[in-house]
């Protein structure tokens, strides 16, 4: 069996009852049906037979039938006066001498002993079939037609017979009748129709046999349909899929090998300060260990770690992390590295002071320098951080947002970035970037005055060049930071690339 393939996300198909499974089957195999975009639409005789049984759980049978739907034809419903009319007449039959003149008028068969005559009893007149209004409005107009084009005359042939009978037009049990003049067929328009929605039944939850139930969810009367409760689709919603080719989105997430390099890179800097504080602390007694000032290697170790750190939240998308997780690692970002380039780089600031004091002292006097005055530089750069960041986090905290940047034809996404953003954060970063590439380059200048110290003492060549790297590597990588901001693989590896740079330098 050859379906065919289309997008469309409505089709209706009428088919002999018995051979719905092998049909419904073989469209779950080609994709066409159970997928959550295609809706079937069945003609009564198919659903008759469905709601007579029951369907494996997700099985290809249970997901294709689900939220499909049967279009029938209605004689009429309690309400439209000439249906009542019908019905009420109808139900006066039911009398000895109708129901005698009925039968009398039923053909017999001698001769064909499997012909079986139809016996009107008690239970005939409780409800007219579904077919007996049309029937009676067929027989309606025909007898019509044929008065209106005798007109006196004793004969008329079929064309003029036909021909009137395309004119007709006229109110009867199943509502207003006239009929399409090119075929001859009623109007549909004029006819009543009723859409009954297939879903689950709810003895059926929880269970691994399904069965279904009808509900009519709309009739289509005078030309209109009228809704009478929402239509569930087969992907289990209330809203139809348009009738247009598939999207796909392009999400521009990270993804998992730009996310694993980055995370390398933050595991390399994380051993190299974990590796450099021990070998601190097992040689702590060297002259050159004790020259160099153990404490403040220590505190430098723990500044490039916490701002590798930032490297993890980096990472994080809402491809593997919900929004809000998405969101709390936004505002961790900034936090990790403003405190962590500033115990980093305030250590070094407060080293090179220290030596500086002691060797450039012109009164050759003996002066103390006290654990309180080489700390003020790293308390002071860590609280403008601690206060920025605070008021940043409290009055406009970072958050995930994702936009669309890119729509086809048909106006749907086919291109969204996201990002961390905030309301007024322009203030807050300014801020932060002065203050940090500050303390760099307060760093840089009393390096540069130590620059004729002994080596033993200061080192001040190697954290010179250090130094050096680092302005450097914020000159060019922020502007550039800038302008990748929208490219979310671009800005991560950069500035993944830039935390990596800084701390190993």
């Amino acid at each position: 069996l050859a379906l065919p393939r289309r997008p469309s996300s409505g089709i209706f198909f009428t088919t002999i009852g018995d051979k719905y499974e092998e049909v419904m089957e073989e469209a779950y195999r080609q994709g066409i049906a159970g997928t959550g975009k295609h809706n079937w639409i069945f003609a009564k005789n198919v659903f008759e037979a469905i709601k007579q049984r029951t369907f494996e759980r997700n099985s290809p049978l249970h997901l294709a039938l689900r939220g499909t739907a049967k279009l029938t034809e209605v004689g009429g419903m309690p309400g439209m006066e000439g249906y009542d009319k019908f019905i009420e007449q109808w139900k006066s039959l039911n009398n000895p001498e109708d129901v005698q003149y009925v039968m009398s008028k039923q053909p017999t068969y001698p001769d064909e002993p499997v012909f079986e005559r139809v016996y009107m009893d008690d239970t005939a007149f409780e409800s007219a079939k579904n077919m007996a209004p049309f029937l009676y409005d067929a027989t309606i107009a025909l007898g019509l037609a044929a008065c209106n084009v005798t007109q006196g005359e004793d004969f008329f042939d079929g064309k003029s017979h036909y021909d009137a009978f395309k004119r007709m037009r006229f109110t009867g049990a199943t509502g207003d009748l006239f009929f399409e003049q090119d075929t001859g067929s009623r109007d549909p328009n004029s006819a009543l129709f009723q859409m009954f929605n297939y879903a689950e039944s709810p003895e059926s939850e929880g269970s691994d046999e399904v069965s279904f139930v009808d509900d009519t969810t709309a009739l289509f009367q005078n030309g209109e349909w009228i809704i009478d409760e929402p239509f569930v689709y087969n992907d289990g919603t209330t809203v139809i899929r348009p009738d247009l080719p598939d999207v796909s989105v392009d999400y521009k997430y990270i993804g998992t090998g730009l996310r694993a390099a980055g995370l390398v890179l933050c595991a390399l800097v994380m051993l190299q300060a974990i590796g450099f504080a021990l070998f601190t602390k097992t040689n702590q007694a060297s002259r050159v260990v004790k020259a160099s000032q153990p404490v403040f290697l220590y505190i430098i170790c723990l500044g490039t770690l916490i701002m590798s750190a930032a490297i993890i939240p980096l990472s994080i998308d809402d491809e593997i992390a919900s929004v809000s997780g998405c969101s709390i690692a936004c505002q961790s970002v900034p936090w990790l590295i403003c405190n962590g380039f500033s115990i980093a780089f305030a250590s070094i600031l407060s080293k090179t002071l220290r030596i500086n004091k002691i060797f450039h002292n012109p009164s050759i006097k003996r002066i103390k320098i006290t654990a309180r005055d080489v700390a003020k530089p790293i308390f002071a750069s860590l609280a403008l951080n601690v206060l920025v960041l605070s008021l940043w986090t409290g009055l406009s905290p970072l958050y995930w947002s994702r936009e669309v940047t890119a729509v086809d034809e048909f106006n749907r996404a086919v291109t969204t970035n996201g990002f961390c953003t905030s309301e007024g954060f322009l203030p807050y970063v300014i801020t932060l970037v002065i203050g940090n590439v500050g303390l760099l380059a307060l760093a840089l200048y009393q390096v540069y005055n130590a620059r004729s110290l002994s080596t033993e003492f200061a080192e001040s060549e190697y954290i010179f060049k250090a130094l050096f790297i680092s302005v450097l590597v914020c000159f060019v990588g922020i502007p550039v930071i800038i302008i990748v901001e929208g490219e979310p693989k671009a800005y991560f590896f950069l500035l993944s690339s830039i935390i990596f740079v800084l701390c190993s330098a």
